[in-house]
């Protein structure tokens, strides 16, 4: 008897040796065998990994969340601008319209007895400075050289108002 429990006491310490082993491993249950796969279990090695990859999810999860929520913001800049663009696209053809009709008006001017020279004159150096203006002003460009090519245009509309 006393080989029997020798034997039997032998064969639970190195049990309890591969369990601590396994404990202490990485416990992937596609790479375990029999003895390995039972001390992943009784040492809680399967448990660990669970919870990791519950971790690992989670921050993948968080990850995905918020890179989502990036690509919605940059959509929703994307449509902003594009707005912004087409916005001062209308603004300039609208401005070319209103200078065409400027130029038709001090041509008639010129033609008319009785305007002053001097004005002619001032209107249409007004107007050489606002094509120049404008062929340096594109969509793209911003919101503060279109109102300045419009402040340009009211000055010109001002002087042809008083000729």
């Amino acid at each position: 008897m006393p080989v029997l429990r020798m034997a039997w006491s032998g064969s639970a310490l190195s049990g309890l040796m591969l369990v601590a082993g396994c404990a202490a491993q990485q416990c992937d249950p596609n790479r375990a065998d029999l003895f390995s796969g039972i001390g992943c279990a009784a040492g809680g090695g399967y448990a660990t990994r669970t919870r990791d990859l519950q971790g690992q999810y989670q921050t993948a999860s968080t990850n995905a969340q918020s890179q989502s929520l990036a690509a919605i913001a940059a959509q929703q800049e994307e449509s902003d601008s594009q707005a912004q663009l087409a916005q001062r696209e209308r603004e300039l053809a609208e401005l070319d319209q209103s200078s065409d009709e400027l130029r038709r008006r001090l041509d008639v001017a010129k033609r008319q007895q009785g305007v002053s020279r001097d004005r002619v004159k001032a209107a249409e150096a007004e107007l050489a400075r606002l094509s120049q203006q404008r062929s340096q002003t594109g969509a793209s460009s911003s919101q503060a050289q279109i109102d300045a090519l419009k402040q340009r245009q009211k000055k010109i509309a001002d002087i042809m108002a008083r000729m």
